[in-house]
């Protein structure tokens, strides 16, 4: 066995005293946690392995003289025990980035109004780690109006979010602590420290050296040209929304296929260019990459590097480091003499003490996360209660939105910042026509997911719960339909319409709180009693006035079999600017038992006929007076009584006039003349 010069240390809170690396694996990647993983020997071999689960543990690696050194620290996740070698017990430990702790918690929560930067920011500071992170991005980033966490681990759901916006993250380490580098433009990260990598095939032949690079492979991908994001916002006036970026690669006649996506989550043409940009850069940096194997351990993901002396580097002479496998080993077994369970090493490793594989694309190229972590979907619905101002019963925007907050939600206050306006679903829709019903705060509402987008509720109908019960109580009343509204503010009433169909109680009621209109701008017909000839009555009680207008047609009443009555008990008025005409078919009795009656023709005519019978006109007590400007005619047959202004003419084929005890006839002028015969009669006739 031959011993290859390089110093690996372990180092951590747990029982690593006496441990040494035999062998280590580090994987470290742009938007990926850094893995190292350690093959250590102990004498020990009954060390507990719970005592280093959860500790810090640390890799050092460095130069014999012990410059150079480079450091890989986490926490140690999980430690097994391999067996012996040379009366040794072999350990490996996974050691993972603190950060790698963002993946052990899964949550759902609302994030609004918040920026994917000041998420990650929001999300770090939960776990101490805000100090850990150094913000590098040139670009500016829209504010999530809402922004869904939903069954999923806080890593995945930072990874998806810097994912659709291309932003990548990579790791450094001074030393003491590891920092979380966000970068959107190639200005986000450093060149590599000292000389530039170079390609030489006698470094591939010989083993290599220090910055040597022995093995390159370049890779040319046929990939989509084009992308096109749809996606539609309902406040805009021509809602549908479309985002096309093109960014054809190679020469050949394939570059022009076209991805469609929708949706593509954006309601603004601004930003949905933005998306459009990010998802067809990080297919266009697929196209060409190179992978390669060096000796040099300071190679570091995030970092851009000089590459060299390979006939395919013409084009490109600097590139963005993507990806860093590195393998170190502190002694390296003979041919065919290999141990099961621990760290497998690639064949061309050979005697090296360190052996780097990695993958870079052209800096010239914009990196950009692919799409690897899914969204969330959420298939069915959810329950959610209405939220709003502490003293509101009703919380709405001008399209009757209303805010939710989710019974997984723990963070909200059930307040109007709890959640985010969320459409309501209506029955019926239209432009300026439709229905509406406000969900109001406190009442439970059942939550569905436009294409299963956790940022996209829609509030598909309302529950009925312990708090919100049915307006009429069941089942007692499971054969009732309807609706009751209740007053707001404060309540104590209620607008109802309310159908009951128990099988003979059928019945339609309807009651208006306080006012009620009604407009019919045609015809309107009630009837009462149409399949129950013998049944049917209609009672309408007014506790205060009715106003009835007819503006244009005839109003008809007819009672076909019955009587009416009306009773005032005040006074009645009546105008009537046309005709009048009551017809009677049988008698006709007015009948004033307080008062008098005054009957007014201000123009025009006024006549009394009876047809057959006769009239009377009798004062029990008090007078008859009977007054014309013009003259009053009293008339039968051939006989009548004339007064007028010139006096009063009595003309009758025989007229008498009888005074049961005295008949004076007095004038200043007398004319008592008889063609005929004058007769003068008395028991004594005094003539003076």
């Amino acid at each position: 066995m031959k011993k290859v010069e390089l110093l690996l240390n372990v180092t951590g809170d747990g029982p690593v005293a006496g441990l040494e690396v035999r062998r280590a694996l580090v994987t470290e990647g742009l938007n990926r946690i850094t893995a190292v993983s350690l093959e250590v020997l102990g004498k020990d071999r009954s060390l507990s392995l719970g005592d280093f689960v959860g500790k810090p543990m640390a890799l050092a690696v460095a130069a014999p003289d012990g410059s150079d050194e480079r450091r890989f620290a986490g926490l140690c996740i999980s430690a097994e025990y391999l067996g012996t070698h040379n009366d040794h017990g072999r350990y490996l430990m996974e050691v993972r980035s603190r950060f790698w702790l963002l993946g052990r918690s899964r949550e759902c929560r609302v994030f609004q109004g918040r920026t994917t930067p000041q998420i990650v920011q929001d999300v770090l500071t939960d776990y101490g780690l805000s100090g850990n992170l150094k913000n590098r991005l040139t670009q500016s980033y829209e504010p999530r109006d809402y922004c869904l966490q939903f069954r999923e681990s806080d890593l995945d759901f930072l990874s998806r979010l810097m994912e659709e916006e291309g932003i990548s993250y990579y790791f450094t380490h001074d030393g003491k602590a590891e920092t979380m580098v966000l970068a959107d433009e190639i200005s986000g990260h450093d060149p590599l420290p000292g000389d530039p990598l170079e390609y030489s095939e006698a470094a591939a032949k010989s083993g290599g050296s220090v910055n040597r690079v022995s093995d390159l492979r370049a890779s040319a991908l046929l990939t989509t040209g084009k992308v096109t994001l749809g996606d539609h916002n309902f406040e805009k006036s021509n809602p549908k929304l479309t985002a096309v970026r093109a960014l054809p690669k190679g020469g050949h006649g394939h570059k022009d296929y076209e991805a469609y996506i929708y949706p593509g989550r954006y309601r603004e043409s601004g930003l949905g260019e933005a998306r459009a940009r990010v998802v067809m850069e990080a297919e266009a940096a697929r196209h060409a990459t190179l992978r390669g194997i060096t000796d040099a351990r300071h190679l570091t993901a995030g970092a851009t590097a000089k590459i060299k002396g390979h006939a395919q580097l013409a084009g490109s002479p600097e590139y963005l480091i993507t990806l860093a496998s590195h393998y170190f080993q502190a002694d390296a077994l003979e041919p065919g003499a290999g141990e099961g369970g621990g760290i497998e090493l690639p064949p061309d490793m050979g005697q090296k003490a360190c052996l780097t594989k990695f993958e870079v694309i052209p800096k010239a190229v914009p990196f950009r996360p692919a799409p690897e972590t899914p969204w969330p979907e959420i298939p069915g619905v959810l329950t959610a209660l209405v939220v709003g101002p502490k003293d509101d019963e009703i919380h709405t925007d001008k399209y009757g939105r209303v805010r939710v907050q989710f019974f997984w939600d723990r963070l909200g206050k059930s307040d109007e910042k709890a959640g985010v306006f969320v459409r309501v679903a209506q029955p019926w829709t239209g432009k300026n026509w439709g229905m509406q019903s406000i969900p109001r705060i406190g009442q439970e509402v059942l939550v569905g997911f436009e294409n299963g987008d956790p940022d996209r509720p829609i509030i598909l109908g309302m529950l009925y719960n312990a708090n919100t019960m049915p307006p009429w109580p069941l089942p007692d009343n499971q054969t009732r339909t309807g609706l009751r509204t209740n007053s707001s503010k404060g309540g104590g009433g209620y607008n109802e319409l309310m159908f009951e169909d128990k099988k003979g109680k059928e019945l339609v009621h309807f009651q208006a709180e306080r006012d009620y209109e009604q407009k019919v701008k045609n015809n309107a017909t009630v009837t009462v009693g149409l399949e129950h000839k013998t049944e049917g009555d209609m009672t309408v009680t007014i506790h205060r006035n009715l106003t009835e207008t007819l503006k244009t047609g005839d109003h008809t009443f007819t009672v076909a079999s019955g009587n009416q009555k009306i009773g005032i008990k005040k006074d009645k008025t009546e105008g009537i600017e046309g005709k009048s005409a009551l017809t009677v078919k049988g008698d006709s009795d007015t009948v004033i038992e307080e008062g008098n009656l005054s009957e007014t023709v201000k123009t025009g005519d006024m006549s009394q006929l009876v047809q057959m019978g006769n009239f009377s006109l009798k004062t029990s007590l008090g007078k008859v007076e009977i007054e014309a400007m013009q003259e009053i005619l009293l008339k039968v047959g051939a006989n009548s009584i004339k007064i007028d202004q010139t006096g009063v003419t009595v003309n009758g084929t025989i007229v008498k006039i009888e005074g049961t005890a005295m008949l004076e006839a007095k004038a200043p002028v007398s004319n008592i003349k008889g063609d005929g015969v004058l007769i003068l009669k008395g028991g004594v006739t005094m003539i003076n």
